[in-house]
């Protein structure tokens, strides 16, 4: 089966440079767009998805890095190329660094369009072998649930307890699929939120209560510091919701028994025209090392941990930040000097009247 050219997003603002750049992949059957404008660039990756980005930018190394973040922020699996006149940017997010003279380098630039190919297939690929994957995972758990429930005859306590190991590890990965297949939506832009003002009281409602069994094992208690006056938002309440219980639910996991996880609702910055409401969860765990912070958003990444008793597959924050982030937000975290850590995230409000309901 053929899959699709790539979807190519040049930037610059030389035109002569545009131009060029475009030829050399004028002979392909893809998709060029071309933009000189910076707010045409933020238009572009904000409502398009893009499966190789070219940069063409100037000397400042600050300006281009804050261009490469936004790029990568916007289209999370796009492959991303530098091409400016500095021999290197550290800390640039980019896949490529070339130089202008590369321009003219078929070569590189050939490797540079094959290699996106690549990731746009191995992309495309694996949502439907995702896809495929679901239907005979949930026959399977089908029959083991007959087995167990002894439909077809009696089963003893053995038995028993290994078709339960079974069915745990089959919910598992039909967890781990659906994860999957939540993020190949979100970073094509294919997912439709359900956007609706909600007021954050009910919201915040839903959420301890659905982890109290969780912490009530560990003996764990909530302290909630949240506002009197909280804002109505507008928001699509289930992928918040995901958000809020997947952090207070690692905030419960990573804090020892007899413990407190505490919960900040407040409101950081306020005009007439917007404000913006921050979330924080602090949980009372031993925190992680510092430079494993500035990582453990990034898909598949997970802490390293000996002392874990479970492996993480490393998607859930990933995810959070997919969401806060088309949310207009921001998600980030730090470790508390009183020990533990925090995870925060912020929703802008605009237009919306500040009001308990």
């Amino acid at each position: 089966m053929k899959l699709p050219e790539p979807f190519i997003l040049i930037y610059g603002n030389n035109q002569d440079n545009l131009r060029k750049l475009k030829e050399k992949f004028s002979k392909r059957k893809t998709e060029i767009y071309l933009c000189s404008q910076k707010d045409d660039l933020h238009a572009h990756l904000d409502q398009n998805v893009y499966d190789l980005i070219f940069l063409m930018c100037e000397k400042n190394k600050e300006e281009i890095k804050d261009v490469v973040h936004f790029a990568r922020e916007s289209n999370p699996a796009s492959s991303i190329c530098v091409i400016s006149e500095i021999d290197e940017i550290e800390e640039c997010d980019a896949d490529y660094q070339l130089g202008y003279s590369d321009i003219d380098n078929d070569r590189f630039l050939l490797c540079i369009y094959r290699q996106a190919m690549h990731k746009k297939n191995q992309a495309e690929l694996s949502a439907m072998l995702i896809h495929d994957l679901r239907s005979p995972l949930q026959s399977l758990m089908s029959y083991l649930e007959l087995i167990e429930n002894e439909v077809f005859g009696e089963i003893n306590d053995g038995q028993h307890k290994m078709i339960s190991h079974a069915l745990s590890l089959s919910e598992d990965m039909q967890g781990l699929l659906e994860e999957l297949n939540k993020i190949y939506q979100y970073e094509q832009k294919s997912y439709v939120f359900e956007m609706e003002k909600t007021p954050l009281k009910s919201l915040l409602d839903m959420v301890l209560p659905a982890l109290w069994v969780l912490a009530d094992k560990k003996n764990i208690k909530f302290n909630p510091q949240i506002i009197s006056d909280l804002p109505v938002v507008e928001i699509d309440i289930q992928a918040i919701y995901r958000v809020l219980v997947n952090l207070v639910s690692n905030a419960i996991n990573h804090s020892p028994e007899n413990s407190i996880v505490r919960l900040i609702v407040q409101i950081i910055e306020k005009t007439e025209q917007s404000s913006i409401v921050q979330f924080k969860v602090i949980d009372s765990g031993k925190g992680i090392d510092a430079e494993q912070i500035n990582y453990i958003f990034d898909k598949f990444y997970r802490v390293k941990d000996n002392n874990a008793k479970k492996s993480r597959y490393g998607l859930g924050l990933y995810i959070s930040k997919l969401i806060v982030e088309a949310h207009g937000g921001t998600i980030s975290a730090y470790n508390n000097r009183e020990g533990g850590m925090t995870f925060y995230f912020t929703l802008p409000v605009f237009n919306i009247e500040n009001k308990t309901t």
